[in-house]
């Protein structure tokens, strides 16, 4: 029904954008440990997807 629809006014879909433009960059950053224990368990318990991809 028509009383379900929304609609947003342009500055909030603006913000909208902003906000998931900010959100994508803060995921995007990568964190590197070098740690031998958690690179052993992580190729431990990685060793059955490592192999099916070869």
């Amino acid at each position: 029904t028509l009383s379900k629809v929304q609609v947003r006014m342009p500055e909030e879909v603006e913000e909208l954008e902003q906000q998931r433009r900010m959100e994508a960059e803060r995921l995007a950053q990568i964190v590197v440990t070098v740690n031998d224990y958690l690179a052993q368990r992580d190729a431990e318990n990685n060793r059955p997807l490592f192999e099916f991809l070869g």
